[in-house]
């Protein structure tokens, strides 16, 4: 991917007769780099490798290692590309959190919770890290202490990426757009911040806070109205350093749409034209909240003309097992008899061991993973497979098209229920085993597929569920 923009670097450092190479930062081709960590072995974003091995890092504004760093972090890479060299050199490597403080309420049918006053939205493409069990929505509570690093959409809510349970001693952090209501307070979505005892300092654009401001938000503790007692107040509209001419790869979710020459991806200006190349979809499909991956060269003016864009699709399946066979030379694992092809992008994460670089090298049967991606009719496709600590409950979840009272087909499994045994919900709704299967009857009706989650005990190859649900 980064070839690409070091080919257009080139070709504009030879336009009018210049013999200045655009983009050249202390003797190399520099670029900025914003997504989600995808993996180690140095670091892995937006599928290029980086070299941090001399690297500045920084956690929420502490120096650190690269082994403190997670999958899943949403991190800003400064680097250059010298030479004929292959790997980028990052020279810095900045994470911040979304949000750390505590959870206020979960709402399992719309799939989010609020901390913070934020909506945080989780998929099955969300890394749950240490300590939250099960490893899914359902292991967090209201009153937990949670760190959220995800992707901000149109309507403010936190597309969650990685989450993080906070089990000592912590600071209230909180990053966002600001809103000043008549009387000059300061809140960030439903948040309120109290700044009374916080100096504004000149890094704000004329020494004041300014409504849709980015701000990020230091607090000790909360107020007796749940309020943010802030300590300090830190201007983050110009996080990026990007020069005319810089090279820039950017993963996020569109915001801010008016058409394919004048968007938003993670608060960074883009355009688009002519000569852009698309995969995965094409410029009709780009709208607000669409995921997108964006190469290309930034301007003067700080917009990131793109030469690439890559549609990132979430997951729409989901398994929990344990591993039967690994096939590392074809990239294929099986769990629980569904087979999984892994490709270069899919994420990979080691929540249990903790070992980076994580491979199919590291996996042995009997171990419990957690994978995401499409199914294709025959196996399913990771775009994300985690090692977890064994949960007590494996699980499926994905798109059934058809049923028959008392089972269905899910990725390729034979899933059976019976009274007595199995619980039925429809939309978080518990229901009977008869109303359930109406259910399913009456959505496979309006639509091509329906999403069911099965959750089970194994019984030779036969699936019988103890828990079955309709989204």
């Amino acid at each position: 991917m980064l070839a690409t923009i070091v080919a257009v670097l080139l070709v504009v450092s030879c336009g009018g007769g210049s013999s200045q190479t655009a983009g050249i930062d202390r003797g190399g081709i520099r670029t900025t780099s914003v997504g989600p960590i995808d993996g180690f072995g140095s670091i892995v974003l937006n599928g290029e490798r980086y070299d941090v091995s001399a690297a500045l890092i920084t956690d929420n504004g502490t120096v650190v290692t690269e082994s403190e760093l997670r999958v899943g972090q949403i991190v800003l890479v400064d680097a250059e590309l010298a030479g004929s060299a292959a790997t980028p050199v990052a020279k810095t490597v900045v994470y911040e959190s979304n949000l750390k403080g505590p959870v206020t309420s979960v709402d399992l049918q719309a799939g989010e919770f609020v901390a913070l006053g934020q909506v945080v939205i989780v998929s099955a493409d969300t890394i749950f890290g240490t300590g939250i069990s099960p490893s899914d929505l359902s292991g967090i509570s209201p009153g937990d202490v949670v760190e959220v690093s995800g992707l901000s959409d149109s309507a403010g809510a936190i597309r969650a990426t990685r989450i993080d349970l906070e089990t000592g001693l912590y600071v209230i952090q909180l990053t966002g757009m600001a809103t000043i209501n008549a009387s000059g307070a300061l809140s960030i979505g439903a948040q309120v911040v109290d700044i009374s005892g916080v100096m504004i300092t000149d890094d704000f654009p004329g020494g004041i806070i300014r409504d849709g401001d980015r701000v990020r938000v230091i607090g000790a503790a909360l107020g007796a109205t749940n309020e943010i007692i802030a300590t300090e107040v830190a201007y983050r509209g110009d996080i990026l350093d990007a020069e005319d001419g810089d090279g820039g790869e950017v993963e996020g979710l569109v915001t801010n749409f008016v058409s394919a020459q004048d968007f938003l991806v993670s608060g960074i200006a883009v355009s688009t034209d002519g000569q852009t190349q698309y995969s995965g979809g094409m410029a009709a499909d780009l709208a607000d909240n669409v995921r997108i991956e964006v190469e290309g060269v930034f301007d003067s003016a700080g917009v990131l003309n793109a030469s690439q864009v890559e549609f990132k699709r979430e997951g729409d399946a989901l398994i929990e097992a344990t591993v039967d066979t690994v096939d590392p030379a074809d990239g294929l694992v099986t769990v629980f008899g569904v087979e999984i092809a892994t490709t270069a992008g899919t994420i990979m994460s080691d929540e249990r061991d903790k070992r980076r670089p994580f491979t199919l090298n590291d996996l042995a049967a009997g171990d419990f993973l957690k994978v995401s991606g499409s199914w294709n009719g025959n196996r399913l496709i990771a775009t994300q497979l985690e090692r977890i600590a064994g949960e007590d409950k494996y699980k499926l979840k994905g798109t059934i098209s058809a049923a028959a009272d008392p089972g269905f087909t899910l990725l390729g499994k034979s899933v059976s229920t019976a009274d007595g045994t199995t619980d039925y919900e429809v939309n978080d709704v518990s229901t009977s085993r008869a109303q359930f299967f109406l259910a399913i009857d009456a959505c496979l009706a309006t639509s091509g597929g329906c999403r069911v989650e099965a959750g089970w005990q194994a019984s030779g190859g036969l699936l019988v569920a103890d828990e079955v649900e309709l989204d």
